[in-house]
């Protein structure tokens, strides 16, 4: 339950560092303003493609809006022409 609660954060964190509102990212996502306002904050019964939606508009990573840690990869490769 609680990581619910951590999405949400995290969600209204990166909307009000965008300088939004919740009445005007609910708009511009075409989600009811109170519908809106009840996801930030209990996170409950949000769905995951407005999750998607807000981390494509913030142009952040999906995964860090979920679990608030950047993707990292373990192992890379580098290729020489």
């Amino acid at each position: 339950m609680d990581n619910l609660k951590e999405i949400a954060e995290r969600i209204a964190g990166l909307r009000d560092a965008c300088g939004y509102t919740p009445e005007e990212l609910a708009d511009e996502l075409g989600i009811d303003r109170d519908v809106y306002a009840s996801y930030e904050a209990d996170g409950k019964d949000i769905p995951i493609s407005v999750i998607f939606q807000i981390a494509n508009k913030f142009n952040v990573d999906f995964n860090e809006v979920l679990t608030g840690n950047s993707a990292k990869l373990d192992t890379y490769h580098i290729v020489k022409a």
